[in-house]
């Protein structure tokens, strides 16, 4: 299961919402609105993961959506980008990215990912292993390799205590530890993998403690 994210873009020109439909829409679900008023009532229905808004709108309504958005406390995390026409299709696209990338939910059910060139979610459950390298993290699902440009950082806030690092950049969903007995084995593609002997006896007795306290709260 992957989750399109969604783009609510702001503008009362039709030419800048036509650009920014034809620029974002293969990648994203952009819901193009010409008011402020039409903006406060999609937000009321749903939350979008980016707000695009042209702050130069007649009556001001472009900042003062802006402006109501930081002060709600539902739609203050959305992240806001402004826009004006003409703008750089190439910056605006990366921007975008990097925003959707970095702005993940509140309750990391799901992380943003780089799925066929697009940015797309995936549900965290649904996650094997995370390896992180200097430039590139790698998400691993059983049979599927992911990429992202999150920082590891980000990556381990939205991965949250359901991940156990095991170090050099392995973090392993706690649900596919199977066992200590023989050393950590755990789950990788569809297949049971041992973790390396050194990182082995440093994380051992850390495994055992947390399996025995999950399995005494479902006892």
């Amino acid at each position: 299961m992957v989750v399109m994210r969604t783009i609510l873009a702001v503008d009362d020109r039709k030419e800048i919402l036509a650009g920014i439909e034809q620029l974002l829409s293969g990648e994203c679900q952009v819901i193009a609105v010409s008011s402020r008023a039409m903006a406060l009532k999609f937000l009321q229905q749903r939350l979008p993961h980016l707000v695009l808004v042209n702050t130069e709108m007649a009556e001001m309504d472009g900042l003062r959506l802006y402006v109501e958005m930081r002060e709600n406390e539902k739609w203050e995390k959305i992240p806001v980008e402004k826009i004006t026409y003409p703008f750089d299709a190439a910056a605006l696209k990366q921007r975008v990215e990097m925003l959707l990338l970095e702005g993940a939910q509140e309750d990391n059910a799901y992380l943003p990912v780089i799925k066929d060139g697009r940015v797309t979610e995936i549900p965290v459950d649904q996650i094997e292993c995370v390896e992180i390298y200097d430039q590139v993290v790698i998400v691993r699902l059983q049979y599927q390799e992911l990429r992202t440009r999150m920082t590891a950082g980000h990556i381990k806030k939205c991965l949250g205590e359901r991940f156990l690092n095991v170090g050099d950049g392995l973090l392993i969903n706690k649900k596919l530890i199977q066992n200590v007995s023989e050393g950590i084995l755990y789950m990788k593609s569809g297949r049971e993998h041992v973790l390396p002997l050194y990182e082995r006896k440093k994380l051992t007795e850390q495994v055992k403690k947390m399996l025995l306290i999950e399995r005494a709260g479902e006892a």
